[in-house]
């Protein structure tokens, strides 16, 4: 008997649910039971998530899960992983960039009864996996008659390596935004530009420069020196800084190597943000430039009015391209 697994992808490549009913083949009783109760997540489709559940089940965590269905279990395994100091990042985010949407996802699964006694992970992930995610565990606990104490498995096919997408940390939690670009030179099919996730990379204080209050930050494309990437045309460089004074921030994208001849350069810019919790400063790109972003090594420098930046200092670099970007 072939056998059809239901995963998360295209809505239109999925088969839809009269034509596997009337196949036959969703309860048939030559399915085994651990092939019957598996939900397989693709990363193909689901790159963070799938990503996500690799990592925590190399670390320990089960494979074999038992679902609750007990609202105030789920809530409380919840707000143990995915806790308020995440969600007020992924609030954070959202807030500085809403175009691109992020949520918390955890592994163990919340309705897990082994949530709070195994090695559950959270990565704040795009929200549209995040969606995905939840909506493929609900049709799996539906169409394979999972009630609550039910034993289930968890597999992850096709998960990229940490290499192939875009990884970081915020505020202690791993955040994946997708998938990094492809080959030098190349685009995946469905890359039209530089739209494919937003970049977060934390700032770090440069010791040598204590004395006159010097923070950078440096970021790296994955395309080798000597192939231009697609161009940047800009919503700019959003800089979020959180600590209990004002900050002058000064922003120059330099590019190294030199733009094409006749390509414009990113003006520095000077703004100051406010003087308690925490604060957003955003700066702009000219709307009629559109830069080439070379490879190499691109600086966001902070200076501080007055003293040196505190341990409580969070700085963190946001660039989020521009959806009309093209390619060139």
């Amino acid at each position: 008997m072939r056998v059809i697994k239901l995963q998360s992808g295209p809505i239109g490549t999925r088969p839809p649910l009269a034509r596997l009913l009337s196949a036959g083949i969703l309860f048939a009783a030559s399915f085994s039971p651990a092939e019957a109760q598996t939900s397989t997540f693709d990363g193909n489709y689901l790159p963070c998530i799938s990503y996500n559940i690799a990592v925590a089940q190399l670390d320990g965590a089960p494979v074999k899960l038992a679902r609750t269905t007990d609202k105030a279990e789920i809530l409380q395994n919840e707000a143990a992983i995915c806790s308020p100091k995440i969600q007020e990042s992924v609030n954070r985010l959202n807030t500085l960039d809403p175009a691109n949407p992020m949520a918390c996802v955890q592994y163990p699964f919340p309705s897990s009864t082994l949530q709070a006694k195994e090695e559950p992970r959270a990565m704040i992930v795009p929200l549209a996996e995040a969606i995905s995610q939840g909506g493929q565990l609900s049709r799996f606990y539906i169409l394979n008659r999972i009630e609550d104490e039910s034993p289930y498995w968890i597999a992850a096919v096709n998960a990229p390596q940490s290499q192939s997408l875009n990884l970081d940390v915020v505020d202690g939690t791993a955040i994946c935004t997708g998938q990094a670009l492809a080959a030098a030179g190349t685009h995946r099919q469905t890359d039209t530009d530089l739209s494919m996730g937003t970049q977060v990379y934390a700032g770090t204080h440069r010791a040598s420069y204590a004395q006159v209050a010097l923070w950078d930050a440096e970021f790296r494309t994955s395309y080798p020196t000597g192939n231009a990437l697609p161009w940047f045309g800009g919503r700019g460089v959003v800089v979020q800084v959180a600590n209990n004074k004002d900050i002058r921030i000064m922003v120059s994208l330099n590019e190294s190597p030199s733009p094409p001849q006749g390509a414009p350069r990113l003006p520095i810019r000077l703004i100051t943000v406010g003087n308690s919790g925490v604060n957003v400063g955003n700066v702009p790109m000219a709307d009629t430039a559109r830069i080439p972003m070379n490879a190499g090594q691109y600086r966001v420098d902070i200076v501080q009015n007055g003293a040196a930046p505190s341990d409580s200092t969070e700085v963190h670099f946001i660039l989020s391209p521009s959806s009309s970007a093209t390619g060139n």
